[in-house]
């Protein structure tokens, strides 16, 4: 899980109740009825806006664990394809 570090939650009278945002953690907002009721909701968008950035993570984890896996894969073919050419040609070192 992130270390959220330190962030701010500013709230602003609307006309219907309450708004609050966070500078640090953009996109994440909120409104409720009132000061408590926006609070809550903006734990939950909180919760929701980190979820979906470790799930991010862990894709673009197994994708870049995956390209590694491709390109290791095609090097190991042809290493094997050099060495299927050496075992059926005569090889000669010179010095």
């Amino acid at each position: 899980m992130q270390n959220l570090g330190d962030f701010s939650i500013k709230f602003e009278k609307i006309k219907d109740g309450y708004s609050c945002y966070s500078e640090e953690i953009p996109g994440c907002v909120s409104v409720g009825g009132d000061a408590i009721n926006c609070l809550e909701n903006m734990a939950e968008a909180m919760r929701l806006h980190f979820k979906g950035t470790e799930e991010d993570l862990v894709f673009k984890t197994f994708q870049t664990m995956t390209e590694i896996l491709e390109k290791h894969n095609r090097q190991i073919e042809e290493l094997n394809r050099k060495i299927e050419e050496i075992d059926c040609g005569e090889v000669r070192y010179k010095d």
